[in-house]
């Protein structure tokens, strides 16, 4: 169970290398969020002002660090709209979050940055990030409600650096060339996962006095599975699993 652990983890990872990884920038207006965007893509991409609410929507772009493609999204400031325009925007942000692999959670010293965080706490794959630390000086207390916490600074590249180091953290698995070559569509994914909880379920009951005829069974059924992976038991049920996602021509 172990090794089909580890086989279903890389299928993350090959969802990472064919779509990408995308990460949201989230928090009040004016809390940095856009200097943090363009400091990340290392290009002038969002529009920086003083004025709360520039970004309306979000506005997306994609980098390619150590070997990876990462999606960042600059989103509006989250608060009470101030009209219809600005609520559609925030209401897009929110759909944005349910689809993230990572958010990017910015806070400074201002109350209205702490306030939002409550605000957040259902998300779960999220990072705490302390904005403008060439300005204010931060104490990072223990939380296990956040995958990381860091501060960081537009000014300072050494920052920006880490913070894209503990991003790639994230979504990094201890491969080798072997283990890229199980790589597995979504039939033979869906496969892996039976198999892992029929195996779990029988070392579950090799503890307890069931009799050989039941040990059998559930063993018979993990070969079938170990068959059905390989290809070489086409059921119907597989056929049409197959065939469903293709558009077969007359």
């Amino acid at each position: 169970t172990i090794k089909l652990n580890s086989i279903l983890e890389l299928q993350d990872y090959g969802k990472v290398i064919e779509n990408g990884f995308h990460c949201v920038l989230v928090g009040v207006p004016n809390v940095g969020k856009s200097s943090l965007f363009n400091a990340l893509l290392n290009q002038d991409r969002s529009i920086v002002t003083e004025i709360p609410g520039t970004t309306r929507d979000y506005i997306s772009e994609k980098i390619e660090y150590n070997g990876l493609q990462f999606h960042f999204y600059d989103t509006a400031g989250l608060r009470d709209a101030k009209d219809t325009v600005e609520y559609l925007g925030i209401k897009k942000v929110t759909e944005l979050l349910n689809k993230a692999d990572l958010i990017l959670v910015l806070t400074d010293k201002t109350e209205e940055s702490t306030a939002i965080l409550k605000t957040l706490s259902s998300y779960k794959n999220k990072a705490l990030v302390y904005t403008k630390a060439d300005l204010f000086t931060y104490s990072l207390a223990t939380n296990s409600e956040y995958v990381f916490q860091l501060t960081c600074s537009v000014t300072n590249e050494r920052s920006i650096q880490e913070l894209k180091r503990s991003i790639h953290k994230r979504i990094s698995v201890n491969e080798n060339t072997a283990d890229l070559e199980l790589m597995c569509n979504i039939r033979q994914q869906d496969c892996l996962q039976k198999m892992h909880h029929q195996c779990s379920h029988l070392l579950t009951n090799l503890s307890k006095e069931y009799h050989d005829d039941v040990f059998s069974i559930e063993l018979r059924q993990c070969v079938e599975l170990c068959s059905e992976l390989a290809g070489d038991s086409l059921t119907e049920e597989v056929l049409d699993g197959i065939f469903s996602r293709f558009c077969v021509g007359k």
